[in-house]
């Protein structure tokens, strides 16, 4: 059985369990179930696979075990360790099923032959792309060395997150704590840089979501009211260079709707602005939410009600 590892950098690992390689359960079964996760993520790998081909990577070599067989074979030792290491890969294939093997009249058990997995570049592999290593059970560990855009693109994109968590840090941020992340490409970056940034927010999206706890937002969306909290100019491994900024989390207003409801009034559209402006986050997002979508603010004598995705909304 094998396990493929996809790497988010350049790296593919693959492993498999060959002693013995059609057990069920045990070793395997767990990283493919409940460790699975746990291994991924301390591994920093995006995919862990698996498929029953103990043969793949490997040439199956048969060993005897002279010191055992010697005491019971006698002088007839010599023909038995010739027939052992003459046997093919299905024989050996059939001994590790079984558990036996009938050879010169003897019964040999798996006590008497041990199988040796010796690393095979499988077809369509160079010697310089791939490498393995063995370790302890049968287990043996091969590193696809290739390097694709997609892993590079993944690989800025941890980057990028590790980054994020650093500035966090710097302002005295929790892991809690609830901020806005805008992006913009460096100032003077080059024609591929830009490309390099767009495609890995583009392929990234989802897990840069995920991890950073909230969409990255060019920085031509930030409000002019934002609480800018920290910035920092990156310039990542895939050739991606960007500006970052974090703020604290505030509403997006359309000041032309608000205008509107405002009866075209500047004065009272700049007013209303400012209590929106003013009004604590988290507060004015549940309030809106219990008034089904509503604001009601008053100034000056005057009432004014928004409705949240046409004069405001909360990203």
């Amino acid at each position: 059985m094998c396990l493929m590892f996809h790497a988010p950098m350049s790296i593919t690992l693959f492993c498999f369990l060959s002693n013995p390689p059609f057990k069920k359960g045990g070793f395997l079964a767990d990283l493919q179930g409940e460790l699975q996760c746990y291994v991924t993520e301390e591994l920093n790998v995006q995919k862990l696979e698996t498929c029953s081909d103990p043969i793949k990577f490997a040439t199956l070599r048969a060993e005897p075990n002279f010191a055992l067989l010697g005491k019971r074979l006698g002088k007839e030792i010599g023909e038995v360790a010739k027939a052992v290491r003459k046997m093919s890969q299905e024989d050996l294939l059939c001994f590790q099923r079984s558990g036996s093997v009938v050879l010169h009249g003897h019964t040999l058990s798996s006590d008497d032959i041990s199988i040796k997995h010796e690393f095979r570049i499988p077809d369509g592999y160079a010697k310089s792309d791939i490498d393995a290593a063995s370790g302890e059970e049968g287990a043996m560990v091969i590193l696809e060395l290739t390097v694709d855009q997609k892993l590079l693109d993944s690989g800025a994109a941890r980057e990028l997150i590790n980054r994020m968590q650093k500035l966090r840090k710097s302002v005295g941020l929790q892991a809690s704590d609830n901020i806005f992340i805008f992006f913009e490409a460096k100032a003077g970056a080059e024609a591929h840089s830009n490309e390099a940034l767009i495609r890995m927010l583009k392929t990234d999206e989802t897990y840069l979501k995920a991890a950073l706890g909230c969409e990255l937002r060019h920085a031509s969306m930030m409000p002019t009211h934002a609480v800018k909290l920290a910035s920092d100019a990156c310039t990542l491994s895939n050739g991606a260079s960007l500006m970052v900024t974090l703020t604290l989390p505030c509403v997006f207003l359309n000041e032309r709707a608000l205008l509107l409801a405002c009866e075209n009034s500047k004065d009272l559209s700049a007013a209303v602005s400012a209590v929106m402006i003013s009004q604590d986050f988290t507060v004015m997002r549940a309030d809106t939410q219990k008034h089904n979508g509503t604001i009601t603010i008053n100034v000056d004598g005057r009432t004014v009600t928004l409705h949240k995705g046409e004069e405001f909304m909360f990203p």
